[in-house]
């Protein structure tokens, strides 16, 4: 039975942005053809983004790569759809809009709040990672989470606990940057926030953002996200996504177009 999940190009962007400029590395060096980059609503399967993170941790012989690029890994660098999660004037209200919105950017995927006693735990679930791929995937959304957390509640404001899915990563600059207690091998991400934080209004001035102008177009593709189980829409798009990656054939294609 075909089950995949996809993510979409745009999700990639903070990622390629820290690589760029504290590893001097582009994506395109790991074979993801230019085009498929300069489509911001394209859809990747999500195994072959699990094995991305792994060849980027061979590219750049650091494990901890992805803690090393913290400073860029934020949902403003995603583009417009980014900015408008976190154009809110609390973090209740952007704790909400991402949630419930990041089903534009990945499929298959829960990303959710559960509430124990004055503890809201931001959850990310994704059954599709796996390896050590996995550890790269949830150390990324842990670190997204952790930076809107900060961009409400000061630069020095430390979650209560982080919990990473899958193998760990040993290097001190993860304790460093989270600051708190940090539980591998965890069934999902989690990001222990006090829940007296969601009641608090913003506590530094967010910059003026402005009004998201999308097309109806892009509007569409961004809604229009395959769930795994629908076979035909997940046909489609892995014919799509293969165009990317036809090289050789070009020629071919056109004469037949003749």
């Amino acid at each position: 039975m075909i089950n995949i999940a996809f993510i979409r190009t745009a999700y990639l962007k903070p990622l390629e942005l820290g690589l760029q400029k504290h590893y001097g590395i582009r994506l395109t060096e790991l074979g993801i053809p230019a085009q498929l980059l300069k489509e911001p609503t394209s859809l990747i399967p999500f195994n072959d983004y699990l094995h991305w993170l792994e060849r980027i941790k061979m590219l750049t012989g650091d494990p901890a790569y992805m803690i090393k690029m913290a400073t860029n890994l934020t949902f403003e660098n995603i583009g417009p759809l980014g900015h408008w999660y976190v154009s809110c004037p609390d973090l209740a209200l952007a704790f909400r809009r991402i949630n419930y919105g990041i089903s534009c950017l990945q499929g298959g995927a829960s990303y959710h709040g559960e509430q124990s006693g004055k503890i809201v735990k931001w959850v990310y679930n994704n059954s599709y990672a796996h390896g050590s791929g996995a550890s790269f995937d949830s150390l990324k959304v842990a670190i997204l989470f952790t930076q809107v957390s900060r961009n409400y509640m000061g630069d020095d404001y430390m979650p209560v606990k982080i919990e990473l899915y899958g193998p760990e990563i040993t290097d001190p600059a993860i304790q460093q940057f989270f600051g708190c207690p940090i539980t591998w091998q965890a069934p999902a991400t989690k990001v222990w926030l006090n829940l007296s934080i969601l009641e608090h209004g913003n506590q530094r001035p967010l910059p003026i953002t402005k009004p998201i102008l999308v097309s109806n177009l892009q509007l569409d593709d961004l809604l229009n996200m395959p769930q795994p189980q629908d076979i035909a829409k997940v046909m489609f798009e892995m014919i799509n996504y293969s165009r990317y990656f036809i090289t050789v054939f070009q020629p071919s294609i056109l004469w037949l177009k003749k």
